[in-house]
């Protein structure tokens, strides 16, 4: 009965500690060998994790996002540029599809080659043609940082050769990198598996670039991630590598961007690492809100009703281990709108205190419509309606997140395995005494028996 006591209690014991592996597991960070890194959601925006998100990097891959972003916002693909002196003078090194002074290229193929072959030579030829210069391109590229949201960010150069003067941090890359992605051409580009320039007045044959730099999205290789969508991928001697990787399952699109990754193999590991804690952890919700009617009131009439209402891109990823009621709305709704001025919104965020992931969610405007009124009558203030109903985030009656509630769960469970041991003990216990006293029992009776014999 002791061994099978001793036995009961290991495997108590044991699960006990599985229990506790997997919730460390749950609420593991990222796993990743870099240690700067970020995952945003592409679709909303929603900055899901971010480590090290202010230091100071080279820009590298970013360089060319940006330029490839301005020519797709400012030039015809289609058009053909003429390669000068100063786009083919390259670092030692520099990754480059051998272009030489003089030769024809659309702006398409330059834009191919920068995002999936990283040609430095190919990027400073776009910013050559669209601004007549590299500097006077660098000043055009700042600005377009700063426009994307990019305030700690200072651009140098078309191809993202390292200088000692230029920088951005993970945080900017992302701001970068959003925009980026919700251009069509640019997403098209860096999505593609490969690309063949044709031939031009130079070159005689089509220089084909067989596989794209980033190789998670090739199922031959080791580094393949299933879903991956396309990216990028960057590499400073003095820094190291560096990447984005664009990711679809489910109802999730997700952008892990790392710096500082010892070498390729640490790159695509903290890529997956990274992705792999939003899939694992996140997942959607939606935004709450009671439909209202607001007046829309000119010189005192009101000439106009807005309906509004949460619609269906109002949604939010949430890690699993953070608690919904944790959740705070603020809803940006007047009780009246002139004409011009309807922006209903919604600002979402949480506690300071969540690690699991960033507590500024983010900023969402509610949806609304418009309906005129064919006959105007005078406003008054019983015309507005109240305000929409908002979560209660009272710390004291919120429930308790995930975190909290784990460790819980595992002591009860010790707890009950206690107790049943403890029965357990208490019937085996109970049952050794009645054999115990069987056994004095039978030893007396045998006693008398042998008494009566001799007598």
């Amino acid at each position: 009965m002791r061994k099978f006591l001793k036995s009961l209690l290991s495997a108590a014991l044991c699960l006990v500690l599985l229990i506790s592996v997997f919730s460390a597991v749950t609420f593991a960070v990222p796993a990743s060998d870099a240690d700067i890194y970020a995952l945003f959601d592409a679709e909303s925006g929603q900055m899901l994790y971010l480590n090290n998100g202010t230091k100071h990097v080279s820009p590298s891959f970013v360089s060319r996002v940006v330029t490839t972003l301005i020519a797709c916002e400012t030039v015809d693909p289609e058009e053909t540029v003429t390669v000068t002196a100063d786009a083919v003078v390259l670092a030692a090194g520099a990754s480059n599809i051998g272009l030489k002074k003089g030769e024809n290229v659309r702006y398409i193929d330059l834009m191919y080659a920068a995002v999936i072959y990283g040609a430095e030579d190919a990027a400073n030829a776009i910013g050559i043609s669209v601004s007549g210069s590299l500097e006077a391109f660098a000043d055009k590229m700042n600005q377009r940082a700063v426009q994307a949201g990019a305030t700690d960010t200072l651009l140098g150069n078309p191809g993202g050769a390292y200088e000692q003067t230029t920088y951005t941090t993970v945080a900017d890359a992302s701001a970068i990198l959003l925009e980026a992605l919700e251009n069509d051409t640019f997403r098209r580009i860096c999505t593609a598996s490969g690309y063949d320039l044709p031939p031009n007045n130079i070159r005689k044959t089509v220089f084909s670039i067989e596989k794209s730099d980033f190789a998670m999205i090739d199922r031959e290789s080791p580094y393949f991630y299933s879903g991956a969508l396309g990216g990028a991928v960057g590499y400073i001697k003095s820094e190291g590598s560096s990447g984005f990787a664009y990711v679809q399952r489910g109802d999730m699109l997700l952008v892990s961007v790392v710096f500082g990754a010892k070498n390729k193999a640490s790159r695509y590991s903290s890529l997956k690492g990274v992705l792999d804690y939003g899939f694992d952890n996140f997942v959607r919700k939606t935004v709450t809100f009671e439909p209202r009617s607001v007046p829309v009131v000119e010189n005192g009439m009101v000439v106009a009703t807005v309906g509004i209402y949460a619609g269906d891109s109002a949604t939010y990823l949430l890690h699993k281990a953070v608690s919904a009621d944790s959740v705070k709305m603020d809803f940006s709704v007047r009780e009246v709108y002139t004409k011009y001025d309807i922006a209903p919104e919604v600002i979402i965020s949480l506690p300071p205190t969540v690690t699991q992931m960033c507590p500024d969610i983010g900023t969402y405007v509610l949806s609304y419509n418009v309906s005129q009124l064919d006959q105007p009558y005078p406003y008054k203030s019983e015309d507005a309606t109240d305000g929409p109903s908002k979560p209660d985030t009272d710390p004291v009656k919120k429930g308790m997140s995930l975190w909290i509630k784990i460790p819980l769960i595992i002591l009860a469970v010790a707890a009950a395995f206690a107790v049943m041991l403890a029965v357990l003990y208490a019937v085996a216990e109970s049952r050794r005494r009645k054999r115990a006293r069987e056994r004095r029992r039978r030893r007396r009776e045998a006693g008398v028996t042998r008494k009566k014999r001799e007598e």
